[in-house]
């Protein structure tokens, strides 16, 4: 059920409701039924509240009904708090009252065995043909401060309630219903009001992509922070991503699963290098979703983003009241990958008459401590640094102090300027408490740890920098048609395996440049083939059943004579047929050899979440080793595939670094965008390996030394 598909009505229901019917309430609030009406009273719901049990005619001033059925009046949302065989009853007594959502307590399904799951699959089924909207099962509930509706139920911790208007628009999505209580708790404790907190539990019916749509398309809601353990739908996720980012509504997601070792075992290096996390990573550079390591990066980021100021770029100041808390500043600043600005000399001018001589005006600014006994100092030096047209972003690591008016003087400072401001708390446990908010809504946003500071901002500079990169452009050429030659592969069975030859027809039949080679069945063949192609040649086994021919000697390269070639092909016949005699040998390809570029690796895999995923990274023999990847998830624009190019370690080879020419970067990105295009047209392309593509200096192009396929048998 796409989100597409469900009306305003059964949101409405889930988040707006104007009655809520408790089926399983009780009067113990150390169950679920009995704590999520405890919450409902604290959130201060204005709407009508039915408990159902037919043990009891009254629950906490509540009177209590026997079933739904005898309900007066509608029921907007039904919170099912039953043991599991009884919830499937209780869906279809909701449907028969006309309820419009559910949540569903009750666990004992997905979570626990086959049995369960089959259950699950019943309540899909039944929310689809019955139009209603199901959070769950096993959630912890839905809460909604900007309804006063806490639909949720929680032990030994009090729901957090919040003293102003949820100004924040934080939305909170989480996987987890205890991780989202430790989000919400730290979030209370750091001055940030969450709209919005869903726990979606085993997602039977209603996805964490579904309910992340539903937020970004909430006129209150700012931003959304997430806990998430994996999405079976990639392709939704990414829909509702490019609907944030198109928005310019930021997603925090905190993913666990990093490091799950994978089971899967791939014949291709490409295969191998794409595991399931790195693909959620590069999915979330290539959406403009912001990662985070842990709850209290969350939160600072968080914090930055609630401040309402976007950085226009990744040059920081630094204003500190001590030296010392000043050079470390500027040591993390740099280490996230932060520019320490380089103050204009009218800036340290205009500084050097607020400071004495011995106070540091470059950046980082030494106040020496005359900011926490010498009031007004801070507000007269904060605002002249900030207006420097080299400075994005102000950094404060300011001693809070009352004698000087340190809030006071904060707010004046944001008052002064549009640019992003950023508090350090220099002295752990000190921070402005009370005065978090405050500050927050004028533009201050207060972080804790240095550390988490720069890290945290370089990624809000880093998400900044990819909302303006954003185009509305369509990210792939539908236009685009599959060459016929891919006919003659359709037939294959699964997990078929195309050798060099066929790999490389089919990247030729798609305009992909191909080295030049020609095949040969005898010694004299071979050489013959050389002549005609031109000195040096390479010889390599051609075989469809071995894809890695270095690894059993079957290739000799750099030949320069018709003898070595006729050597060659004896030597790499001999050592193919001994080291795999399994194999199909059908004789060499006489290759044409290249001078003078550099060796790449372009390969598709499939994600089972995100399907088809385009990597590129350091080619030849070595990429295994080095491991030096990017990746993208399918459909990538030419922005993604430049950046991809941009994030290897080796790019500065590619750039052109000590003296070495650059290569020829756009023919490398026409080249990949054209795999790309394949991959999204062809589904039974399972897996492709060109290592190496060879990427020549500016002007020369790319060529396809080496390739390798797999294909599936049926479409996806």
């Amino acid at each position: 059920m796409t989100v597409e598909k469900m009306s305003s009505k059964g949101w409405d229901s889930l988040f707006y409701p104007s009655s809520i019917a408790v089926v399983g309430a009780s009067p113990d609030r150390f169950k679920p039924g009995g704590n999520v009406l405890s919450n409902i009273r604290a959130g201060g719901f204005k709407g009508a509240v039915f408990p159902v049990n037919p043990k009891h005619t009254e629950i906490n001033g509540w009177r209590c009904f026997p079933d739904l059925a005898s309900v007066p009046g509608p029921v907007d949302l039904a919170i099912i708090a039953v043991k599991s065989p009884q919830v499937i009853p209780a869906l279809q007594e909701c449907a028969a009252r006309g309820t419009g959502a559910v949540i569903v307590f009750s666990s004992g399904f997905g979570e626990v065995d086959e049995a369960g799951l089959e259950h699950q699959q019943e309540i899909k089924e039944l929310a689809e043909r019955l139009d209603i909207r199901v959070c769950g099962p096993n959630t912890m509930g839905i809460i909604n401060y900007l309804h006063g509706m806490q639909a949720a139920f929680v032990y030994g911790y009090t729901l957090p309630s919040w003293a102003v208007a949820n100004e924040t628009g934080i939305a909170l999505i989480c996987q987890s219903g205890g991780v989202g209580c430790s989000i919400l708790e730290t979030c209370a404790a750091s001055g940030l009001e969450v709209a919005i907190y869903v726990c979606t539990g085993n997602e039977a019916a209603t996805d964490f992509a579904d309910y992340l749509t539903y937020c970004i398309r909430h006129p209150r809601i700012k931003m959304v922070a997430s806990y998430m353990e994996g999405v079976r739908d990639g392709g939704k996720l990414g829909r509702a991503a490019d609907l944030a980012l198109a928005a310019g509504k930021p997603v925090v997601i905190l993913k666990a699963g990093q490091h799950e070792a994978s089971a899967r075992a791939a014949r291709s290096h490409t295969g191998a290098l794409a595991g399931s996390a790195s693909v959620y990573k590069s999915f979330f550079l290539q959406k403009g979703i912001i990662e985070v390591q842990n709850i209290s990066e969350m939160v600072a980021v968080l914090s930055l983003l609630a401040a309402g100021r976007r950085p226009g770029g990744n040059r920081v100041a630094i204003m500190a009241s001590s030296g010392g808390h000043a050079v470390v500043a500027a040591d993390k600043c740099a280490a996230a990958g932060l520019e320490v600005a380089q103050l204009s000399p009218n800036t340290r001018q205009r500084l050097a008459e607020h400071l004495p001589s011995f106070a540091g005006t470059a950046n980082p600014v030494d106040f020496t401590g005359l900011d926490v006994v010498q009031p007004g100092l801070l507000k007269q030096c904060a605002p002249i640094t900030a207006s420097d047209p080299a400075v994005d972003v102000l950094v404060l690591s300011h001693w809070l102090n009352e004698r000087v008016d340190s809030v006071g003087q904060l707010h004046e400072i944001s008052a002064c300027t549009d640019k992003p401001l950023v508090l350090l708390g220099t002295i752990p446990g000190r921070s402005p408490g009370r005065a978090t908010p405050d500050l927050l809504r004028s533009g201050v946003a207060c972080v804790g740890e240095v550390d988490m500071a720069a890290g945290a901002l370089a990624k809000v500079v880093q998400y900044a920098k990819k909302v303006k990169q954003r185009t509305s452009d369509d990210n792939y050429d539908h236009k685009h048609t599959t060459p016929a030659v891919l006919e003659d592969y359709l037939a294959m069975k699964t997990g078929s395996l195309l050798g060099e030859r066929e790999a490389k027809e089919l990247l030729a039949s798609c305009s992909i440049p191909v080295v030049p080679e020609l095949p040969a069945t005898s010694a004299e063949e071979a050489a013959a083939a050389a002549e005609k192609l031109g000195y040096p040649v390479a010889v390599k086994v051609d075989s469809p059943d071995i894809a890695h021919k270095t690894e059993i000697g079957g290739i000799r390269l750099n030949l320069t004579g018709p003898e070595e070639v006729r050597r060659a092909f004896g030597a790499v016949i001999e050592q193919a047929g001994r080291r795999r005699p399994d194999a199909l040998i059908r004789g060499v390809l006489v290759q044409k050899m290249l001078e003078g570029g550099l060796e790449t690796l372009v390969g598709i895999s499939r994600d089972p979440v995100f399907g088809p995923v385009l990597t590129f990274g350091l080619g030849g023999i070595w990429v295994e080793v080095m491991k030096d990847v990017s990746l993208r998830v399918l459909p990538a624009s030419e922005n993604d595939i430049c950046e991809m190019i941009g994030e290897i370690k080796a790019y500065p080879l590619l750039a052109g670094a000590r003296g070495r020419p650059p290569a020829d970067l756009p023919a490398l990105v026409s080249v990949m965008a054209g795999v790309a295009r394949l991959a999204i047209d062809w589904p039974e392309l399972e897996e492709l390996d060109i290592n190496p593509l060879m990427v020549m200096p500016e002007g020369r192009g790319v060529c396809v030394v080496d390739a390798l396929a797999v294909v599936a048998a049926e479409r996806s």
